[in-house]
């Protein structure tokens, strides 16, 4: 987990990020090829912003880049696990839940509080099954690159505790 201090430097370099990267992760083709590019900016972006970053620190920061920037956020290390059958999750604050192969249905400590911060990952799990989702049309049914299957919701006239969603792998 980060430190404020490293909280801090984190965000200040994902915004960078965002200003420096001119082209999607995901054209970049395989992951490593990926991770090589994000660390090459990070580094860049640590000597822009005179930043002073212990190496331990740079791979800590390094770690939340690549899970948000070429992962799918909190959720990656779940997504990873080849135990894990499914991940759903029924609004904010409500903790993730899954479905264990050997230990069945599990309540994780992994929670989204804030509507705005889930809608954007909703949108991103959209975006990753080449579909599109919206107010106008709240339901995403899709599938991730991989074939793992994806629901979503994003209105909270469609759902009663705000943006939902449903992976199956």
């Amino acid at each position: 987990m980060l430190t404020e201090s490293e909280k801090q430097i984190f965000e200040k370099l994902k915004e960078g990020l965002m200003q420096v990267i001119d082209v999607d992760i995901e054209r970049l083709g395989r992951e490593d090829t990926a991770i090589e590019f994000l660390e090459k900016n990070i580094s860049y972006l640590i000597d822009q912003y005179g930043m002073s970053v212990s190496r331990q620190q740079q791979i800590k920061i390094m770690y939340y880049v690549v899970r948000d920037f070429v992962g799918m956020n909190e959720i990656e290390p779940l997504l990873r696990d080849p135990y894990i059958e499914d991940i759903g999750l029924d609004g904010t604050g409500i903790p993730i839940y899954i479905v264990h192969q050997k230990y069945g249905s599990m309540k994780t400590n992994i929670t989204i509080s804030d509507d705005k911060v889930l809608r954007e990952f909703i949108i991103k799990l959209s975006e990753r099954c080449n579909r599109y989702i919206s107010y106008a049309e709240p339901l995403l049914d899709g599938s991730l690159p991989d074939g793992t299957r994806v629901q979503a919701s994003i209105a909270s006239d469609v759902t009663t505790r705000g943006p939902t969603f449903s992976i199956r792998k």
